[in-house]
């Protein structure tokens, strides 16, 4: 991806990773028998991390790639079930621009159920992006700049943006690599 890694960049994605460990989600489908169901989990379910300290001292571990964690079966499940195919040259473009990347992952998940123009209110795109902005009214442009950014990373997207009411997704082509083919991983 173009990221050099050691330093300061090892100790962010162990601090990221220490973040993503700690979430918690919930897993809601429907049944064919008209029934709902949930399950409670997170993303990762036990891990183990070495402190620096430990791993100087056998030079035989490395500190960030000897690291293990074990996956939440919900989330596993989840995540092998709904899997989303990026191009690898868009995350390129958009690595320095958290909530451009954001974006981008969730256009790319989006556009595969959708079949016809679907419209996102503004709330709910607050509610999904809006982390970082403390008031609504002060959201809508980071979320425009932002989405311009990934549109430009995954061109084929379709999406209209009214500043007042929300966004319009129509149906695009998915964003993967330009050689991919259906049942075949490159």
């Amino acid at each position: 991806m173009g990221i050099s890694f050691g330093g300061e960049t090892a100790n962010a994605i162990r601090d990221q990773s220490k973040h993503i460990s700690a979430c918690s989600l919930k897993f809601f489908w429907s049944t064919e028998e008209g029934a709902d169901g949930f399950a409670q989990g997170g993303i990762v379910s036990s891990g183990l991390m070495f402190r620096d300290q430990v791993a100087k001292a056998d030079e035989k571990l490395d500190s960030l790639s000897d690291d293990r964690v074990v996956l939440d079966p919900n989330f596993f499940k989840a995540f092998e079930a709904h899997h989303v195919k990026l191009r690898e040259e868009a995350i390129k473009q958009i690595k320095e621009r958290s909530l451009a990347l954001d974006i981008y992952v969730w256009l790319a998940y989006r556009m595969r159920r959708i079949t016809k123009d679907t419209f996102i209110s503004r709330t709910a795109l607050y509610d999904q992006f809006g982390g970082g902005v403390k008031q609504r009214k002060h959201f809508t442009f980071p979320f425009k700049r932002a989405l311009r950014a990934a549109c430009a990373a995954y061109p084929e997207a379709r999406v209209e943006v009214d500043e007042k009411a929300g966004a319009i997704l129509k149906p695009s082509p998915l964003p993967f690599h330009r050689d991919y083919v259906a049942g075949v991983s490159l």
